[in-house]
């Protein structure tokens, strides 16, 4: 049985413990879950076993197999390292952070000292199977476009660059790499931080986002080249109704590497 904790507060924390509530993964045991003092209700509702913490060094339990961060990446630059070296493995959904070089490599570092490993979770995005086979086959060009409605880029550095209310068409409002990117778009971008670690690295990502008032959805697009073949895969999916900018199959994807994780019957990905 693989102990498994939680630490996040928002949409996609909710929908995971949802998820996990009502289809049980057999071989995994949700442990610990951190989140808001305004949550720990309703999360302890959903898990009576499990301890719930307002804070993750209010934890004072056994060592855990997982732990899923579902947060921020100021969470991930405070906890990371100290949970890699503690020995749990880390389900990383906010990968921005991972622009930091620093970071990055004491991460890494951690992970070496703890015998730990950091999991890269896919997100609202598909192919990073292919996109890491094309890295051994000569990738020349990696472009990864992201495309919302409006709504989804308030809050964020968009407003600045384009009048997202007055927006009638498509418009691509930001072009930059991955390294800009996933650190001006703290809440949006991760995703261009997972397109450019199983590929050609932040600075030779290109990334493009794009707000479109004609669309309800959430679109993530990789445009990939190599010596041999070329990848050009969308994924769309619908943002959670209390938060726009995350998509709701984020969750699912947790999920299922949760699933993967103690599946005789392994998916390579």
């Amino acid at each position: 049985m693989l102990s498994v904790g939680l630490l996040g507060c928002g949409e996609i924390r909710r929908s995971t413990l949802s998820t996990i509530a009502t289809t049980p993964i057999e071989g995994i045991s949700l442990g610990v879950i951190c989140c808001r003092s305004t949550r720990k209700q309703a999360a302890g509702d959903l898990f009576p076993d499990a301890t719930v913490v307002e804070h993750w060094s209010d934890y004072c339990g056994p060592a855990l197999n997982i732990i899923i961060e579902a947060a921020c990446q100021d969470a991930v630059t405070n906890l990371g390292p100290k949970i890699l070296a503690a020995g749990s493995d880390l389900f990383l959904l906010s990968l921005g952070a991972l622009a930091d070089k620093k970071l990055h490599q004491n991460m890494l570092e951690a992970a070496e000292a703890g015998n730990s490993r950091i999991i890269i979770m896919a997100e609202a995005l598909a192919g990073f199977d292919g996109l890491h086979s094309l890295r051994h086959a000569g990738l020349k060009s990696v472009l990864y476009r992201s495309t919302k409605p409006p709504k989804a880029w308030k809050g964020t550095l968009a407003e600045t660059l384009i009048d997202l209310d007055g927006l009638n068409g498509s418009t691509v409002f930001y072009r930059s790499n991955a390294v800009e990117a996933a650190l001006q778009f703290l809440r949006n971008a991760n995703m261009a931080a997972a397109v450019a670690l199983p590929g050609v690295g932040f600075e030779k990502t290109q990334v493009e986002l794009v707000a479109d008032a004609n669309s309800c959805n959430n679109s993530g697009q990789i445009i990939a080249t190599s010596k041999c073949a070329t990848l050009n895969l969308e994924l769309r999916g619908e943002g959670f109704a209390g938060n726009s900018k995350s998509s709701q199959i984020t969750a699912l994807r947790v999920v299922a590497a949760l699933e993967q994780r103690v599946a005789r019957l392994y998916f390579a990905s």
